[in-house]
């Protein structure tokens, strides 16, 4: 997806829930256009709490909200690894596109750093299919499936169920609005998340 700013900030934001304490990992792939002459995107993010307010984190802050302009012609990785602080309920992913600035972003993955013994090639083989989605959106290769849950940008959850182990799963989506959303599939003590466009 892109955000573009021609006179103002533009921003896209997407709401998590997170377990204080819980070390988490965030990696978002960036780029700017070529003819791009403002300072391009930055990241802005920050935890919540239970009623949705804003927490200010000494230890995180910084690395949540970094001063330096994000901006490159060619895809660089943001990546972070950050623990949540007491209070924290959610964390707040907002990428933010300033003036005169095309900025294109890809592949958002927030998940939980957990040390579970799993081998994590088998993730690798997660798929999620087909994007854009009209009827039903395919996850296949999942080990030991616990949950999924959809979200729309919001925060808000559309779709949730719960799961016993299975490898496949075929999710309706037809009811969904157009639009873009996230979907965070918990399995085997990892929390992963991917995005699908639904047309």
């Amino acid at each position: 997806m892109h955000s573009g700013g021609a006179t103002s900030t533009s921003d896209l934001g997407q709401t998590v829930s997170v377990t204080p304490g819980k070390t988490y990992s965030l990696s978002i792939y960036y780029r700017t256009a070529v003819s791009s002459s403002g300072n391009g995107g930055r990241i802005w993010c920050y935890w919540k709490d239970t009623m949705g307010n804003s927490i200010s984190d000494p230890v995180t802050d910084a690395i949540l909200r970094p001063s330096k302009y994000l901006k490159s012609d060619s895809w660089q990785l943001f990546t972070i690894s950050i623990t949540s602080p007491a209070q924290a309920a959610f964390f707040y992913l907002e990428v933010r596109t300033y003036s005169n600035s095309m900025v294109y972003w890809d592949d958002f993955i927030f998940e939980e750093s957990v040390a579970t013994g799993v081998n994590e090639s088998l993730f690798s083989q997660l798929k999620v299919y087909p994007n854009p989605a009209s009827d039903n959106l395919t996850v296949s290769n999942i080990p030991d499936l616990q949950s999924i849950d959809i979200q729309s940008l919001s925060g808000t959850t559309v779709w949730s169920s719960e799961f016993s182990g299975e490898t496949k799963v075929i999710i309706p989506v037809a009811g969904l609005a157009d639009g873009l959303y996230m979907i965070r599939i918990h399995s085997s003590g990892k929390s992963i998340i991917r995005k699908f466009i639904k047309n």
